[in-house]
């Protein structure tokens, strides 16, 4: 599931993932987040991105904590500003990631959230 602005600026990209129930007990967040961090920046390079950082950081959406992965890159001199973070629901991950192009309005886009 995605959404973006008519302007193309800004996106909001969904994905769920059924987990069995030893996946959501055994679920350490935080290091398969960080064991993403190099791929990513990989990724980002061979697609002809420049300046790639990737950070993990706790961001916070509806008043809650998550885990989540900051990026930063910029492509034809252009800036890109994402952050990704996931949760667990149920049987479910969710991995949200919101991103904009020039100026970093992932703030403003993580606030659109409500976590239930």
């Amino acid at each position: 599931m995605s959404a973006s602005y008519q302007d193309g600026m800004q996106s909001i990209n969904i994905n769920l993932d059924k987990v069995t129930a030893l996946q959501a007990a055994t679920l350490d967040m935080k290091k398969t987040l960080e064991s993403q961090i190099d791929g990513i920046v990989e990724s980002y390079n061979t697609m002809g991105y420049s300046n790639t950082k990737v950070e993990y950081k706790k961001v916070t959406v509806d008043g809650k904590e998550f885990d989540a992965l900051v990026i930063t890159a910029e492509v034809q001199g252009l800036s890109i500003y994402a952050t990704v973070f996931s949760f667990l629901k149920g049987n479910y991950i969710a991995n949200v990631a919101v991103s904009s192009l020039l100026t970093d309005e992932t703030a403003t886009l993580l606030g659109y959230f409500d976590v239930k």
